[in-house]
């Protein structure tokens, strides 16, 4: 399992300076534990009677000065000052990992909405939300653990110093019991591995069907045991029996972990005393140096064990991944508008061997309604989204505006100049403002207000105007106030194009009547594609089209 050391490396490839922190205060603190234990070990041999030892040199001054006792003192001062440089060495890190989180999750979502859209559509619901609040944390302990990992491997090479320094004899005896122990842990490493995987790949996969399921609410109530019994449980059951499977690794190399160190410690003080023949204060000695090495042992090889375990399932892979999945061209610089047409010509587009879209011709001029109608899956959508650049087509052209948007960013063509409304457009926590001026810096409220009354939300208004309390997914707020809502964000950019898809489905008829009503007023400043079954809005169109059997069949 020594091969993954690449997944420290790795980790210490992202942020050097704070693990060379760590290092560097590490070191220090073998230093303080070489001059504690070399000079303890004379001071024992004084206390406990044994006259035949000496103090080195540097000892000798301080002991005609202060005592045995006094030095013991300063030997206890020594261990405050090492406890002191790591608990600093650990809260810098720690600190460090806290920027370096933040920078972490706004790097995956950058990546994540830079996206090219064949990428981004096929992300599972859920799934950057766990990878957010559950995955990031996850990957800021296992740098943690590398940091805890790298300071006992630099202290143990000093206790390492110290073994040969007193008994050569005695270190390679504690060499050798050391590496027992250490293969004993090995041992269950893969299988650690291995449950850890499946068991975070199971649950993610449940928390994904959760947040796919749980968007439909209402269609839920009526088969909520079917769900509960099919989808989660299976997952749960799953992620569950390996993770109990992992836990009991992990206790049984804790329960059984002490007894065999105190077995192997009993073994090497018998052979220390009898083959060896080390005194009796020496073997105190090296008893104490085991005290203080075994835990930084124990977390050496238990630490390297657990970064091995998480690292496969860590998010770094993630962010690389959506790295290599960003657009080429995320130019913000705004185009300017050519022409006032929008042209498609002989556009087919295949979804893998099914052909969606065949041979399709539309041209648009400023101020139409263009009408789009046809059956659930007969391709609408798809053909938006070509209109848009977000998706490739098989063969032919387009034209918005004098351009094509595959070779426009997002950012310079659709955010100036397109305004969409899709089905799964939400509305967001916050207020009126911040959802009709979406994710704009500074708003301008007259526009706002402008807006507000022509979508008829004043009934909306309170006491906090524009600053109006807006709940997730605007649940305070009726269904018709939701749309007319995010009608008024379509519309606040004034945007040259506005794209439309059944903008007024499951609204009642008084609301449905208003909003076509809206509609029609701004026709002669924008052009429209709306994709409806609404009779009104048929009437009132400059053309009317139907996808059938992949084709656009004319109606008006």
């Amino acid at each position: 399992m020594f091969n993954n050391y690449k997944y420290l490396i790795s980790y210490l490839k992202e942020n050097p300076k704070a693990y060379f922190i760590v290092i560097a205060i590490s070191s220090m603190t073998g230093v303080l534990e070489i001059f504690g234990i070399t000079s303890i070990l004379p001071l024992i041999s004084i206390y406990l009677g044994d006259s035949g030892i000496t103090l080195p040199r540097q000892f000798d001054f301080l002991f005609e000065i202060i005592g045995i006792k006094g030095l013991i003192i300063c030997f206890i001062l020594v261990i405050l000052i090492q406890t002191i440089l790591l608990f600093l060495s650990e809260s810098y890190f720690l600190k460090k990992m806290g920027i370096w989180r933040t920078q972490l999750t706004t790097k995956y979502v950058d990546n994540l909405i830079n996206s090219d859209f064949s990428h981004i559509s096929k992300l599972m619901p859920g799934e950057a939300e766990v990878i957010i609040t559950r995955n990031v944390g996850y990957a800021v302990r296992n740098r943690h653990k590398t940091a805890l990992f790298i300071s006992n491997l630099v202290i143990s090479v000093f206790y390492l110093v110290i073994a040969i320094y007193l008994s050569p004899q005695a270190f390679v005896l504690f060499l050798f019991l050391g590496s027992i122990y250490g293969l004993f842990n090995l041992k269950f490493l893969k299988l650690r591995v291995d449950y850890s995987k499946r068991s975070s790949e199971s649950y993610l996969r449940a928390a994904q069907s959760l947040s796919e399921y749980i968007f439909d609410f209402r269609g839920l109530q009526t088969s909520k045991k079917g769900f509960l019994k099919k989808i989660i449980e299976k997952y749960l059951e799953d992620a569950s029996y390996v993770h109990v499977k992992n836990d009991i690794i992990n206790s049984s190399i804790r329960i059984m972990g002490q007894p065999i160190m105190l077995f192997l410690l009993v073994c090497g003080v018998i052979i220390s005393k009898t083959f060896f023949q080390l005194t009796n204060p020496q073997i105190l000695i090296m008893l104490y140096i085991f005290y203080r090495s075994a835990p930084k042992l124990i977390s050496i090889s238990k630490g390297y064990g657990e970064i091995i375990q998480d690292s496969p399932v860590d998010l770094t892979p993630e962010i690389v991944l959506w790295e290599k999945r960003k657009r080429k061209n995320n130019s913000t610089r705004k185009v300017q508008i050519k022409s006032n047409k929008i042209e498609l010509k002989k556009i087919s587009f295949n979804y893998k061997k099914n052909q969606v879209l065949r041979d399709i011709n539309i041209n648009i001029k400023k101020g139409d309604l263009f009408l789009l109608t046809g059956k659930s899956g007969s391709g609408k959508s798809t053909l938006l989204d070509i209109i848009c650049g977000f998706l490739k087509p098989s063969e032919g052209t387009i034209n918005i505006f004098g351009h094509n948007p595959l070779k426009q960013s997002y950012e310079s063509l659709l955010v100036p100049y397109v305004s969409i409304l899709r089905p799964e457009t939400n509305v967001v926590q916050g207020t009126i403002l911040s959802n009709i001026a979406y994710l704009i810096e500074s708003p301008n409220l007259k526009r706002v207000k402008k807006l507000v009354h022509k979508v008829g939300l004043e009934s909306l208004l309170n006491k906090n105007g524009l600053n109006k309390k807006i709940e997730p997914k605007g649940g305070n707020i009726s269904a018709g106030q939701r749309q007319r809502l995010l009608i008024a964000r379509a519309l606040y950019k004034e945007p040259e194009l506005l794209i439309l898809d059944e903008p007024t489905s499951n609204l009642d008829f008084r609301t449905e009547k208003e909003i076509n009503k809206l509609l029609f007023s701004i026709r002669e400043k924008t052009t429209m594609i709306v994709v409806s079954h609404n009779k009104l809005l048929k009437n009132e169109a400059t053309q009317v089209y139907e996808l059938k059997n992949s084709n656009l069949i004319k109606i008006k």
